[in-house]
């Protein structure tokens, strides 16, 4: 018993480690777009 549970929270500790990282590769691409809007936006008024 003890050890389902054990294996159990490893599983979980992987999909937290595993959305931990696709949250900041979101957090990066985000912040990637946001500068590319930004020059643009310089470019146009310009």
């Amino acid at each position: 018993w003890v050890r389902d549970r054990l294996t159990k929270d490893d599983d979980m500790m992987a999909d937290i480690d595993f959305l931990s990282d696709q949250v900041d590769m979101w957090k990066e691409s985000a912040r990637k777009m946001s500068d590319k809007y930004h020059a643009l936006k310089k470019e146009m008024e310009a």
